[in-house]
């Protein structure tokens, strides 16, 4: 999020390096900007970035959820035959 205050520092120099393209003129402009028209300007751009609808459900739960595990108490497989090893 830029801030107009900001704004004296990147401009001179993406000019120089060739990554903004505006004359002089333009730049006056730019750098007179208060911060509250550049967020009016910006806001449907904004708001277009904030997604509705997000879902607070952990992940973590649904996983562990979905993943049989027994406790040790459940452990009842010393049957003849049945070999564990580590």
């Amino acid at each position: 999020m830029w801030a107009a205050a900001a704004l004296p520092d990147p401009v001179p120099r993406l000019r120089r390096l060739g990554e903004l393209d505006i004359d002089d003129a333009t730049v006056v402009l730019l750098l007179r900007t208060l911060s509250a028209t550049i967020d009016r300007r910006l806001k449907a751009d904004r708001a277009k970035l904030d997604p509705r609808g997000r879902s607070h459900t952990k992940p973590r739960t649904l996983v562990r959820d979905s993943i049989p595990m027994r406790t040790s108490a459940e452990w009842n497989d010393a049957v003849p035959g049945f070999v564990e090893i580590e």
